[in-house]
């Protein structure tokens, strides 16, 4: 594989991205939060997560879906603090991997428009609501036409 392994790294250079893979902890289990993530900008990386540097940001976004796709319970020991064994990849040729990470980045960018439109949608019904509410809830006015009994 064309990654190389980095363990106690500090990252300063906010243009290089590595991949991070946690390796122990009930987020492998629960996966209440990605496993794998490119890493952008400054920060340190303890000996709790695998850092993957490989040929290309594409190559490792390739291996964090995978990662992050896969159910891990198979290459996971223990049960009071879980820890992540070794994990083999089979890797596509790379015009597929090219065409996988397109393909999911066009999905997820699609999820992000309809989740905008879910929000949208979710305002919009929230103030139509309020609306109808208050014009519900005024007191009336006998000028306007209505009956007071």
């Amino acid at each position: 594989m064309a990654c190389r392994e980095i363990v106690g790294l500090r990252c300063a250079n906010p243009t290089y991205e590595l991949l991070l893979i946690g390796e122990d902890g009930a987020n492998l289990i629960s996966r209440s939060t990605p496993i794998a993530f490119i890493a952008r900008g400054q920060y340190w990386v303890n000996n709790h997560a695998h850092v993957l540097d490989g040929i290309s940001e594409e190559f490792l976004r390739f291996i964090e879906l995978h990662i992050n796709a896969i159910d891990l319970k198979p290459y996971v020991t223990g049960t009071a603090q879980p820890k992540m064994n070794g994990i083999p990849i089979a890797l596509p040729p790379l015009a597929e991997q090219h065409r996988i990470v397109a393909k999911v980045n066009e999905l997820m960018a699609l999820c992000d428009q309809l989740e905008t439109q879910l929000t949208t949608a979710q305002s919009d019904s929230r103030r139509l609501l309020e609306a109808v509410l208050h014009q519900a809830l005024s007191p009336c006015h006998e000028e306007e036409g209505w009956e007071i009994n």
